[in-house]
């Protein structure tokens, strides 16, 4: 297991299910591990806050998961670490949103 003091600071990006009203919106957002990025793809009218969103690519972030990621594998690779850190007399923080 790594020490917080080895890894510093972390971000990482679960997709969420879409919510039933955004599934009206022709906007996928693309989980893409390797690269360690979120694509955005929408038909070329989808428009978020008046701005073309289809091609955006967010990133790169620590770690990227998909909708379908349970969030007990999110906890275990991404919280649990920094929990047992934190109980060896480590600083540590999870924020989490969404």
């Amino acid at each position: 297991m790594k020490s917080i003091i080895e890894v510093g600071v972390q971000v990482a990006v679960r997709i969420r299910p879409k919510l039933p009203r955004e599934k009206k919106e022709n906007i996928i957002w693309e989980c893409r591990p390797i690269e360690k990025t979120l694509m955005c793809k929408a038909d070329k009218l989808a428009l978020v806050n008046k701005r073309k969103v289809s091609g955006s690519i967010h990133g790169p972030y620590t770690r990227v998961f998909p909708a379908e990621t349970k969030t007990k594998q999110v906890h275990d690779e991404i919280v649990k670490p920094v929990i047992d850190s934190f109980l060896n007399g480590y600083n540590g923080c999870v924020f989490a949103y969404g």
